[in-house]
């Protein structure tokens, strides 16, 4: 699935040199190539990028976020681009389908960091 997710350049690299590990990634329709998300709870999710800048679409590894995030935070894009932030279930009920990408595992209390995070884009 990933493979499909790639150009034929992006697929035959090592690595992708425009994404960084924990990147949130969208699919852009217009260009068809993924491309760093910046729309708040984007419904075109589609992948995390690993180590190397490649699409992943499932597993525990490191999610790049924004701002205060606790363990089994339901993560969804945010406008920073390819940054996640942390559902405000409190405040704005639940997330529309389709718009969660991840749940959070791990702690961070401020500003621009990685968690690790199980991978949920569907």
């Amino acid at each position: 699935v990933e493979a499909n997710l790639q150009t034929p350049e992006e697929l035959a690299a090592e690595r992708i040199d425009y994404f960084t590990q924990g990147d949130v990634l969208c699919w852009n329709s217009i260009a068809r190539r993924l491309e760093r998300c910046t729309e708040f709870a984007s419904p075109l999710v589609v992948a995390i990028a690993n180590a190397d800048g490649k699409p992943l679409i499932a597993g525990v590894e490191p999610v790049r976020v924004c701002g205060e995030i606790h363990p089994g935070d339901l993560l969804v894009a945010s406008n920073q681009p390819g940054c996640a932030i942390a559902w405000a279930q409190n405040e704005a009920g639940k997330p529309p389908p389709g718009v969660v990408n991840a749940k959070a595992l791990d702690v961070s209390l401020q500003g621009e960091t990685t968690v690790l995070a199980m991978i949920l884009v569907r």
